[in-house]
């Protein structure tokens, strides 16, 4: 049976501001979503990767409990995280008769913290970086976004430089734990078959009692478009030719923002995209398209390889880009898709609990099923119009190897 509606959907304030969102479910499992308004962005200039770092610590335990994994894994669940521009998320699944002993955990690590393992983990992100440095796409990345948001500290990358990572000091862990891991700024999603009433009961006798107070996080950037177009020439350091073209684009409504993975889904779908023909052509190897959406921009990103020898075709790339106007179609295509795999994410409860909360974090909403298959359903060809007129005034960066 698919949870095909968030009907019975519960949105609460706690009075000291936390926003708990409830959702009903029909299996015996619970997801618990603890979504804070911070990430890399947040990092102190000279200080980049501390969000990152106090991801990893936030699994080794508290003043009053082990390494938090330990018990979720002897409850028959499981757990994550990760770390963005923005936000950082914890997600947990458990049997639902132990909802009340995660929240339980997730409330005294967000008061209790012990910060055990600050020296470890740090090296052990040391070691991180250096893998990633190995490869050639992630020097590619760090410049995309270096330039794309060189306005502001959207530019700084999630596991932060290398010179940032030695400098980070438990001190700076611990400021930017109290200032940002506080009830205010942090989105509690719940998604379990438990009634909502006892649920919220058992919220209010765990994080209803926090008092911790830090800084709410009011972002100022500017979300206005201008442009401007970067070609970045790195030094080859290994034998590929891989290219990444990415367009900065502002962030509207979520009718947008679907219209827009609409648009960028068209793009890759091999020899259905425009883009192929540089393939059959011989100009490059393969493509990829994505999406990234955060708070104050939308980044739309052309990633792809070029054979020995060659340069990609940044120009042409742009230009087919910039002008793609998907036929009807191909987006009665793209609805089928969509649909089909909106359907699905609606059926998982983890799913449900991240998708859920990450659209309240960027558009302070929560759509239910039917709102985004109406809107999905109400796209046409007339709304695509919008997306190259954007892009063509949007800044854009290439960055290639010579």
């Amino acid at each position: 049976m698919l949870r095909r509606d968030l009907k019975g959907l519960k949105k609460v304030k706690l009075k000291n501001s936390l926003t708990c969102i409830l959702v009903p479910y029909q299996d015996k499992v619970s997801s618990v979503v603890l979504l804070y308004n911070a990430g890399s962005s947040d990092d102190k200039p000279g200080k980049t990767g501390t969000a990152h770092l106090l991801e990893h610590l936030m699994f080794n335990g508290t003043k009053h409990y082990g390494p938090f994994s330990h018990y979720i894994d002897s409850f028959g669940g499981y757990d994550n995280a990760f770390t963005d521009k923005d936000i950082t998320v914890y997600h947990t699944v458990v049997p639902s008769n132990r909802l009340y002993d995660v929240l339980i955990l997730e409330s005294d690590r967000m008061v209790n913290l012990s910060f055990n393992g600050f020296e470890q983990e740090k090296d052990i992100i040391y070691e991180e970086y250096f893998m990633g440095e190995d490869e050639e796409d992630d020097a590619l990345w760090n410049e995309i976004f270096a330039h794309l948001f060189s306005d502001n500290s959207y530019s700084y990358p999630v596991i932060g430089w290398e010179s940032d990572i030695k400098n980070i000091e438990l001190d700076d862990i611990m400021e930017f734990y109290n200032r940002f891991y506080t009830p205010e700024n942090c989105v509690l999603t719940i998604v379990s078959d438990v009634d909502t009433d006892e649920i919220l009961k058992y919220v209010e006798g765990t994080f209803g009692e926090i008092s911790k107070v830090g800084s709410l996080n009011h972002r100022k950037y500017t979300n206005e478009t201008y442009q401007r177009f970067t070609d970045i020439i790195l030094r080859k350091r290994g034998s590929g030719n891989r290219f990444i073209i990415g367009w900065r684009l502002p962030v509207d409504d979520i009718k947008f923002n679907i219209i827009l993975n609409f648009f960028s889904r068209g793009l890759d779908l091999e020899r259905s995209s425009p883009l192929w023909t540089l393939v059959e052509n011989g100009y490059i190897e393969l493509f990829n398209i994505r999406i990234y959406e955060y708070k104050i921009s939308n980044v739309l990103v052309v990633i792809g390889e070029c054979g020995p020898g060659k340069s990609p075709p940044v120009d042409r790339i742009v230009d087919i880009v910039e002008n793609f106007q998907p036929s009807e179609s191909l987006i009665k295509r793209l609805k089928k898709m969509f649909i089909s795999e909106l359907i699905v994410s609606f059926d998982e409860a983890e799913n449900i609990g991240i998708n859920t909360a990450l659209n309240y974090a960027i558009f302070e909403e929560v759509p239910t099923l039917d709102d985004l298959l109406n809107i999905i359903n109400g796209i046409n060809a007339d709304d695509f119009k919008k997306i190259p007129e954007v892009l063509k005034v949007s800044p854009k960066v290439s960055v290639r190897y010579a």
